[in-house]
């Protein structure tokens, strides 16, 4: 049997080595995307329902069960949701939506922390509806002035969504659509000792999954997107990071640096809820609903 699979961010790039593949609907046995809520995803999930395939999508980021939850309530066209851990799989029961806890297999592509020499901070440039957000602008130029201050290093992650120019030699760039983009990130995130971030997003994930002391600047001017007002929001932020204004921002890189395991717990509990690491093999999860 064969599967039609669609991947995004490498979430599903261990069950497309584990299963064989084809890329029409008619021959699959199954058809898993990791999104249904837009086309062309949609499309080929109302396809193949009509055709008689059972249909997975899998979450495929921090947050992805917003769009199912109001005020987005975007139907799940889906006949399985696979969710990453308690905390996604509990908001959509609340609504009743009924989803499957999988865990996922993006941590087995992190590295463990390597010794350094100096002191690395990396910024992950935010994005949103596909653009690079003005307020990466000010981030940048308070990093570059408190590193330079200080004699660290900076680093700033980008994917495809960003302008280089805005960070010209401090980039660290990956394409989320390439096979590189978790190797990348986790090459990255070995030598790092504290991410600063504007959302507490799957990079702050990976960050605290690491205990590495997390930073969220809380500068975030709401918006709508793809044009639509229900998708604004303001960012809101768990335990497992340490907010700041970009006024006390130094200090609190400054407090982060000399008490890095303060959050510790916190950032396990949370990597927890969110991240589903009590699923002690995802791959094995996943699959067994895939192949059933």
């Amino acid at each position: 049997m064969k599967f039609l699979i669609s991947d995004h961010n490498q979430v599903l790039a261990d069950v497309k080595k584990a299963l064989p593949e084809t890329k029409s609907v008619e021959e699959a046995y199954k058809v898993i995307v990791w999104q249904d809520i837009i086309s062309p995803h949609k499309d080929i999930i109302e396809c193949a329902k009509k055709l008689g395939k059972e249909t997975i999508v899998v979450q495929h980021g921090r947050g992805g069960e917003r769009d199912y939850l109001p005020p987005i309530s975007y139907p799940l066209a889906a006949d399985k949701f696979l969710v990453w851990g308690d905390e996604a799989k509990d908001k959509l029961a609340e609504y009743g939506i009924e989803a499957i806890k999988v865990g996922t297999t993006l941590f087995s592509h992190l590295k463990s922390r390597k010794p350094h020499t100096g002191i690395n901070i990396v910024y992950e440039a935010q994005k949103w509806d596909g653009t690079d957000v003005e307020e990466n602008i000010e981030m940048m130029e308070a990093l570059k002035n408190i590193c330079d201050r200080n004699n660290w290093n900076l680093k700033a992650k980008t994917v495809e969504s960003h302008r280089p120019e805005r960070y010209s030699k401090y980039e660290v760039y990956s394409n989320r659509a390439d096979g590189n983009h978790l190797k990348v990130t986790a090459g990255l995130l070995a030598t790092t000792d504290i991410v600063v971030g504007i959302e507490e997003g799957t990079f702050e994930l990976f960050s605290e999954y690491l205990n590495i002391p997390t930073i969220c600047c809380d500068i975030f001017k709401p918006r709508p997107f793809a044009g639509d007002e229900r998708r604004k929001r303001k960012f809101t932020f768990t335990e497992a990071v340490k907010t700041c204004k970009l006024d006390t921002l130094e200090e609190t890189i400054k407090d982060q640096l000399k008490n890095p395991e303060e959050l510790k717990e916190q950032r396990k509990e949370v990597v927890r809820r969110v991240g589903g690491t009590d699923i002690k093999d995802p791959l094995k999860k996943i699959l067994e609903i895939c192949e059933s």
